[in-house]
């Protein structure tokens, strides 16, 4: 599906956003469920929001791959590249909450 028509379906950008967000409690909050065996919806959003909000810096500025210059292959590549990084710094975050998590979980069912 081409980029130009989910662009033209929403009405802001706090919709793309509102949608990267929800769609990151859906998955961080299975991600815990599976670990902890507990639905901890509040710890799900508090920590899906900032992930979330995230994809913000991960818009594609041009997905033209016919450059006229150096400079646009430049800002392709480093775009390609913060995007990536990006996508690792959520990752990065999410396991880190579930981790967080189960390893409470396990102190609280030592004591």
């Amino acid at each position: 599906m081409p980029a130009y028509y989910i662009w033209g379906k929403l009405d802001t950008f706090a919709e793309l956003f509102g949608m990267s967000t929800a769609a990151f409690t859906a998955k961080l909050h299975a991600d815990i469920r599976d670990s902890t065996g507990e639905s901890k919806i509040q710890q799900s959003v508090m920590y899906a929001i900032p992930l979330g909000l995230m994809s913000a810096f991960a818009l594609p500025f041009k997905l033209n791959m016919s450059f006229k210059s150096a400079k646009e292959a430049k800002d392709y590549v480093m775009t390609m590249a913060a995007t990536a990084g990006i996508r690792k710094g959520q990752n990065v975050g999410e396991r880190m909450v579930v981790n967080k998590l189960t390893n409470t979980e396990q102190e609280r069912g030592k004591e």
